[in-house]
């Protein structure tokens, strides 16, 4: 998902169009950003679709509101992302709603196969994608978030360290522990079934 220099630029230009009080600019980073952070919002709402969506509504509400004191920023999409995160946090603390989120897993096989064989797919992916959003959600919330941004988001770790406001170090022992743990538990389970 990494971003073109154009994207770049178009971002940046986008964001002192914000800075300057233009409507528009708000309206083009909204359509730009609205389908990652609302992807991101569900794995982190537990598929809450109204939070996720009022979240991101405050968030551009907000950014419209303090446009004018909004500091020039490295990233535009970190910072998005940083704070679409906080305002979760502030409202998860609100409404002592626990910090959830689920993974969502999309087949790779596309070929053409018989009715039959194609429902049996389906039923093993389904139940595979259960077994692994099972594995997720046992992950500690920290955990998953990060294995979340980084394989779900494909960020990097730098970003992923500051969107978690973490040092680099922390989101690589994060993302390793979750791996680690996901291998655990499937293997587990496989040798339960077998």
């Amino acid at each position: 998902m990494d971003n073109t220099f154009l994207d770049i630029w178009q971002e940046d230009s986008n964001w002192q169009a914000l800075k300057n009080g233009k409507p528009e600019a708000l309206s083009a980073l909204f359509h730009q950003y609205y389908a990652p952070l609302f992807q991101y919002g569900q794995k982190l709402t537990h598929y809450n679709t109204e939070l996720t969506k009022e979240i991101i509504q405050d968030l551009f509400f907000k950014l419209w509101d303090r446009r004018t004191t909004l500091g020039d920023v490295r990233s535009v999409k970190i910072y998005l992302f940083t704070a679409f995160r906080r305002i979760l946090i502030d409202k998860s603390r609100h409404l002592k709603v626990e910090e959830n989120f689920t993974a969502s897993f999309k087949p790779t096989d596309t070929y053409e196969n018989s009715p039959e064989d194609n429902f049996l797919f389906e039923e093993k992916r389904l139940t595979d994608a259960q077994k692994l959003k099972k594995a997720i959600l046992k992950l500690p919330n920290r955990v998953r978030e990060a294995i979340t941004l980084r394989y779900f988001e494909e960020m990097s770790y730098t970003e992923i360290a500051e969107i978690m406001e973490l040092k680099e170090r922390t989101v690589y022992n994060f993302v390793h522990e979750g791996l680690s743990l996901l291998r655990r538990g499937l293997m587990v389970f496989l040798l339960l079934i077998l």
